[in-house]
Parts: C-alpha cells; structure tokens; sequence
C-alpha cells in the first residue's frame, strides 16, 4: 500500500531566514515549493509527524498546527488546509 502524502502551508514570520527553513525541511526528507508568502511543505504524514512533532491523524482540516521550536524565529503559522474539492 503507498504512503499517504499531505501538504502543509507555512507562513513566513517577519525577516525570516528563509534557505534555513527549507534546509530544515529538506534534511527531513520533506519537498518545499515557494508561495508568495511562505512554502507549501509536502511529504507523507510519516515524515511530516515526525519532522513537527504533530499528530496529523488526529487534525481537523483546516487547522493550525504548532511551529517546531527550532524554526520560531522564522515561522509565523504552519497550516493543515482544507481537503481540495474538484468539480466535474
């Protein structure tokens, strides 16, 4: 069975340090993408429970969930969006 994937939003904080963010993530096994005013974080649920010490089995969509500690200074807000709806 394949591993389910998730993406996350993260916001910037104020004069973040952006390359420390995405080596953070990457090291983790974790893909980033640049958005206008953060990143979209993508990987499987494993990787990204582990990586933010967050339970995404047990999050309501859309949330918010905790900034890892180590990435405070940088990161105003990591977001558990609403499942996407495609219309036929």
């Amino acid at each position: 069975m394949a591993e389910e994937y998730i993406e996350l939003i993260l916001r910037w904080a104020p004069n973040a340090d952006i390359d420390k963010v995405r080596r953070w993530f990457r090291q983790r096994g974790i893909d980033c993408s640049d958005m206008q005013s953060g990143l979209l974080i993508r990987g499987s649920k494993k990787q990204m429970a582990a990586a933010l010490s967050s339970p995404l089995e047990e999050t309501s969509r859309p949330s918010v969930i905790p900034v890892p500690r180590e990435l405070a200074a940088d990161v105003s807000s990591i977001m558990v969006p609403s499942p996407r709806r495609y219309h036929a």
